[in-house]
């Protein structure tokens, strides 16, 4: 209980799952704003194919990758250093994904193939 409580309110989780997830709108715009800044040939491809972030990360920022048991260990390590560092380190781990897939999301043209590639990307990477 204390820890959820924790994450909650110290680490500011609440805004998150309140009000019908209103409030993923924040995450997805700032998600947006970072991927522009360190990859614009990801960022471009992605909005060329009418693809927004509500369409594959919300369960990546809800679930802290915790929602797939193959990438448990991953997640594991992911939530300490979130305990750690804070959200910054989900948005950090989000754009490493797509940067150590970027040749594969380039290479896609096909607006169904490219949202599988990026509903499964944490169980495909290397």
């Amino acid at each position: 209980f204390w820890l959820f409580y924790t994450l909650m309110e110290s680490y500011n989780l609440k805004y998150v799952y309140i009000n019908d997830f209103e409030n993923m709108d924040r995450i997805y715009y700032k998600f947006l704003s970072l991927m522009k800044k360190n990859n614009e040939k990801i960022y471009s491809h992605i909005k060329n194919l009418s693809i927004v972030p509500s369409m594959y990360c919300m369960k990546w920022f809800l679930s802290l990758f915790f929602h797939n048991n193959d990438t448990c260990e991953v997640a594991l390590r992911l939530f300490d250093i979130f305990l750690f560092e804070g959200e910054e380190t989900v948005y950090k781990f989000c754009l490493a994904l797509l940067r150590i897939n970027e040749s594969r999301i380039l290479a896609l043209r096909d607006f169904d193939e490219m949202i599988q590639l990026l509903l499964t990307i944490e169980k495909t990477s290397n």
